[in-house]
């Protein structure tokens, strides 16, 4: 898929869940509370990026003592003869980036699970408020009817 139109299909995505949104919260504290879940997991999101750009030289070289930590662990399976080894330096340090981006990677897929359960929960709550916003008027309309008692009856049995 080209970028341009996984660009436009996020676009357009973005656009349908603003809307749905915009139908769901009504009152300026749901707003308030929404741009707060999305300015904390923002905020969440550059700190881990900017960890992970900072720290990457590290990160990998921790990587690359770790995978050397498993490969040299005693095992006791059968040894491959002497003078082979499985210890190519540009393998293990392919593996350490790719660890480091996939450890990176999920942090990021983490946050943004956290921020898609939090906007879940605005939105279902918001939505049992305002199924609740008419049943009181509704009750107090029924308990007021001022018909008379042959008009209120729901199947009259007089015809």
């Amino acid at each position: 898929m080209s970028s341009d139109l996984r660009s436009e299909l996020g676009k357009t995505f973005d656009l349908a869940i603003r809307r749905h949104e915009a139908k769901v919260l009504k009152t300026s504290h749901d707003w308030k509370t929404l741009q707060d879940i999305e300015e904390r997991h923002n905020r969440a999101r550059e700190a881990a990026d900017q960890g992970y750009r900072q720290e990457y030289g590290t990160r990998v070289e921790q990587a690359r003592l770790d995978i050397l930590a498993e490969k040299t662990s005693r095992t006791f399976d059968i040894r491959p003869p002497f003078g082979t080894d499985n210890f190519r330096k540009d393998a293990i340090d392919r593996e350490a980036h790719r660890r480091v981006q996939a450890d990176h990677d999920a942090t990021i897929a983490g946050i943004n699970e956290r921020e898609v359960r939090a906007i879940e929960t605005l939105l279902s709550e918001a939505t049992e408020r305002r199924a609740l916003d008419g049943a009181a008027r509704k009750e107090f309309g029924r308990a007021t009817d001022r018909r008379s008692g042959r008009d209120r009856r729901i199947n009259p049995s007089f015809d």
